[in-house]
């Protein structure tokens, strides 16, 4: 004689409930809540991946809304200009790029680890290459500033009616001094400038300096112009570029890419 066993389950039935995620449609099966947890069915739940991208697209946002906001403090303090904010290596022209290659690359490679130099005629790039590396270390988080050596030379004349600016420019962790050689510098102007990048050097913070001349041609130009009571100090001009040690050069080469004003033909 035999028997029959009726068929138990292996476990308690579990009522389930579905939902789609509702970035990739993938059906997801939970354990139906109870109680006062029974709320959370009307919430909308994403799988791992696309919760994954949610996230980091959130805190994208949230970055370039506080790039933004430091940038407009920046712009409005009058420490950088607009040119600042489109200046971006992946935003460079490779025409551009491909008339001094080994220059770009290496800007590309610096860091905000010593000074750099960059130097060359007029329209090459150099303002818009050393943008582009100040703009690197700002997308960073690093207090950045920028200033024109001729606005830099008036402002040093009187400390004090300056707002604080040179301050500023002693404190920033990056400060991008641009044309040094088109500044009318005088031997309490050089004298100023070596107060700045003496300042800067000892607290080991780096500074970007662009030019038409060479470093040794600099060199001259601020000797020609460290003159006082009509004796010429090379010593202050020497120490002022000794100032920026260590430095990175990049010389950029080539004709002007500055668009020609022409009348328009009649």
């Amino acid at each position: 004689m035999t028997t029959s066993k009726a068929l138990v389950p292996a476990g308690p039935v579990v009522d389930c409930l579905s939902k789609s995620c509702p970035d990739c449609g993938l059906v997801m099966t939970f354990p139906r809540q109870r109680g006062p947890y029974a709320v959370g069915e009307g919430f909308t739940v994403c799988c791992d991946p696309c919760a994954a991208r949610r996230i980091q697209t959130a805190e994208r946002r949230d970055r370039i809304a506080a790039l933004t906001q430091r940038f407009q403090a920046l712009l409005g303090r009058g420490l950088v200009t607009e040119e600042l904010r489109s200046a971006a290596f992946h935003a460079s022209n490779s025409a551009v790029e491909a008339r001094n290659p080994e220059a770009w690359a290496m800007a590309r490679r610096w860091r905000a680890t010593r000074n750099l130099y960059v130097h060359g005629p007029t329209g090459v790039g150099k303002s818009y290459l050393a943008r582009c590396c100040l703009n690197r270390v700002f997308q960073q988080g690093q207090a950045v500033a920028e200033v024109s050596a001729r606005r830099f030379a008036k402002i040093s004349d009187t400390f004090a009616e300056g707002g604080g600016l040179f301050s500023t420019w002693i404190r920033t962790e990056v400060l991008l001094l641009d044309d040094i050689d088109k500044a009318n510098w005088s031997v309490d102007r050089v004298g100023a400038l070596w107060e700045l990048l003496d300042a800067r050097a000892s607290a080991r913070r780096w500074s970007i300096v662009t030019g038409n001349v060479s470093p040794r041609e600099l060199l001259d130009v601020l000797r020609e112009r460290s003159v006082g009571h009509g004796l010429r100090n090379n010593a202050m001009a020497d120490a002022t570029l000794e100032r920026l040690r260590p430095c990175v050069t990049l010389c950029l080469e080539g004709e002007s890419l500055r668009s020609l004003v022409t009348d328009s033909p009649e």
